[in-house]
């Protein structure tokens, strides 16, 4: 069964997978892929020596494939096409994802520290729960995207797409989100100390409190935005734009 598999591998797979060049595989709607990976981890084990780097981009398409619990540490999904698909609880720390597409993918407590997710799209994700510690999403597509419960500290999202996101109870210490969209998004109860959100847009996002010490908020703007509760102790807020925001609660750094 084993043979039968790589054989199909050969003929079906173009995926540039730890440093391997394998044939591609085209999958969609609800194919089970754990075996097919685990037929991967054997075929790189036993041609360990004969690995060579050979610099391919990567072709895969999985769309809608059910990838739960999956270990792809360190590998190159360069531009993958992976809309809906299911990597549920997987080990993605270090990956290349730049570019890919992950359209309404379930990400669920995926682990994804310092992945690179460079102008990925990510458009109804579900990334609740996940490890996002470190990870590069600068440009990335996060609209409507689910990140409640998720672990964002050091990462970057500069210039990306955070529109009607819901970011509750959140961790996103030392975060970078400067020139983010973040219009109508519900972001209550996160954790925003020491985050760069210069030049963000919060317009009429739920900010009720969340933790905002020590964050730089210069230029940001919080028109319409519920910042009832919200702790703003030690924040920038010069140059931000705070009409119309709600403030009852709030801390009075900008006083």
């Amino acid at each position: 069964m084993i043979g039968q598999s790589m054989e199909m591998i050969d003929r079906m797979v173009t995926l540039h997978y730890a440093g391997v060049r394998l044939a591609l595989v085209k999958l969609s709607h609800d194919i089970i892929c754990e075996d097919i990976l685990y037929n991967i981890n054997l075929y790189l084990k036993k041609n360990e020596k004969e690995k060579k780097n050979t610099g391919d981009m990567v072709k895969l398409y999985l769309t809608h494939a059910v990838f739960t619990r999956v270990n792809l540490d360190d590998s190159n999904l360069f531009k993958a096409k992976l809309d809906g698909v299911n990597l549920h609880g997987a080990k993605l720390n270090a990956v290349n994802l730049e570019g890919a597409k992950l359209n309404a993918a379930n990400l669920c407590k995926a682990q994804l520290n310092a992945a690179n997710l460079y102008e990925a799209k990510l458009s109804e994700a579900n990334l609740s729960g996940a490890n996002l510690v470190g990870a590069n999403l600068v440009g990335a597509n996060l609209y409507r995207a689910n990140l409640s419960g998720a672990n964002l500290s050091g990462a970057a999202f500069s210039n990306s797409i955070c529109g009607s996101v819901n970011l509750e109870f959140t961790n996103c210490r030392w975060s970078n989100f400067q020139g983010v969209d973040f219009r109508s998004s519900k972001i209550r109860r996160g954790n925003f100390k020491h985050a760069n959100l210069r030049y963000a847009d919060l317009t009429r996002a739920d900010l009720r409190d969340t933790d905002f010490r020590g964050a730089d908020l210069r230029g940001a703007n919080f028109h319409g935005a519920d910042l009832r509760g919200a702790d703003l102790r030690g924040a920038d807020l010069q140059g931000a734009d705070l009409s119309g925001a709600h403030l009852q609660g709030a801390g009075p750094s900008w006083n």
